[in-house]
């Protein structure tokens, strides 16, 4: 599961708002940009191969329509296969080079090495990356944080997934119950290059795929007047060169949400307008070398 979830809610009284300047496009290989397509009425939940190739159809039909809105038309030149976004890469590590590590004692620790390594918990094996250099939390960690403390009934919560089955099943029979909620649906980033190709081929599952996933759940009340996400939805974006960094998601869940709401994310890497952030690393993807000074003209 990925390492970051976002938990949209209206919370109460002890939470406050902050606010910030993102990073600019430097520290991106190139600026995000959102299309969604509104036409799918559900997801096969228990078929993976019928749910690759439904995300893929929905793929080429949101990368025409953004095409034919002007996005997703670079052409790449020769040198741009040949440096491979090394500006960017080099950003990348250069993050990480300055970043002091922290810890925590029921965070399983990352993967310095050169090798994928094996972390076996529960008689379950788990693979972690080789250089993987952020500290990692089990399911059952998940199950013991407080969210249900913290959201009022009608409150949404987003959960960044890979595409792992054991994860999915998871969050949908341990964690979103444990934290009070019911599973409501899923949404498909595809991660894409500026031309509107894939990061990587689809392939069969349990292969590597372009896209990630976004659960929901919420806090089933009647009393919310407000639509819920619909099922089914997919979002394309050029990715960050910074592993693991996702795309925010405030402007596509707004239809979702109250006008001032009130939001939270857990594990955060970086601010967001409006938002509370929490984690160990709040402030990581504020790190001055991802920015470019900047002179206004004429001075």
């Amino acid at each position: 599961m990925a390492g970051v979830f976002i938990v949209l809610t209206k919370l109460h009284p002890l939470s406050t708002n902050v606010s910030t300047i993102l990073p600019n496009n430097g520290s991106r290989s190139v600026g995000i940009t959102h299309l969604v397509d509104h036409s799918m009425e559900y997801v096969l939940e228990t078929n993976e191969i019928l749910q690759v190739e439904y995300v893929q159809n929905h793929f080429m039909k949101v990368i025409q329509e953004g095409q034919f809105c002007g996005c997703f038309n670079y052409v790449p030149s020769l040198e741009d296969l040949k440096s491979n976004n090394l500006k960017a890469r080099e950003k990348s590590k250069l993050l990480y080079e300055n970043s002091s590590k922290q810890s925590a004692s029921n965070f399983h620790g990352g993967n310095e090495s050169c090798n994928a390594v094996i972390s076996e918990v529960e008689n379950k094996k788990y693979i972690i990356p080789a250089n993987c250099r952020y500290e990692m939390m089990y399911n059952k960690d998940l199950v013991e944080i407080p969210v249900a403390s913290l959201i009022s009934p009608g409150s949404l919560v987003a959960v960044w997934c890979t595409n792992c089955e054991s994860h999915l099943n998871a969050l949908k029979t341990s964690v979103f119950p444990a934290w009070g909620l019911s599973y409501l649906g899923k949404w498909f980033w595809i991660k894409v290059t500026r031309s509107g190709k894939p990061v990587c081929s689809f392939s069969d599952p349990p292969g590597k795929q372009p896209f990630e996933q976004i659960i929901f759940g919420w806090k089933e009340t009647k009393d919310r007047v407000l639509p819920l996400p619909p099922d089914g939805m997919v979002v394309v974006s050029v990715p960050s060169a910074i592993h693991s960094h996702k795309p925010p998601l405030s402007e596509l869940l707004s239809t979702f949400l109250p006008e001032n709401p009130q939001c939270l994310e857990l594990f955060a890497r970086y601010l967001l307008p409006g938002w509370t952030s929490w984690g160990l690393e709040v402030l990581k993807l504020q790190d001055i070398v991802l920015y470019e000074q900047k002179t206004e003209e004429g001075s």
